[in-house]
């Protein structure tokens, strides 16, 4: 997808307005970051330091929450914080 769209869905789903060449950067810059830990597993798995994957989460659990909070010079922000969590047996 092109930055500029892009840049516009991520305003459209999450009210966060970057401009397009801050997408571009911090989207390079996360492809770049993969791209090393991806190589730093090549690098463990040739070694044989990987251990076996673990078990993948039958269930998860996503809580969203959002909150106005004053910022400097009177204005106030919503800030919205999203967690997700395994559900264990317990939870069910």
């Amino acid at each position: 997808m092109p930055f500029e769209p892009a840049v516009q869905l991520l305003e459209a789903f999450t009210g966060v307005r970057i401009s397009k060449s801050a997408g571009r950067r911090l989207t390079e810059a996360a492809g770049a970051r993969l791209v090393e830990q991806e190589e730093q597993r090549v690098i463990a798995m040739e070694a044989g330091e990987v251990e076996e994957p673990k078990e993948v989460a039958k269930r998860l659990v996503l809580s969203v929450d959002g909150a106005m909070v004053p910022l400097v010079g009177g204005e106030w922000a919503e800030v919205r914080t999203m967690v997700i969590g395994e559900a264990s047996s317990a939870d069910t």
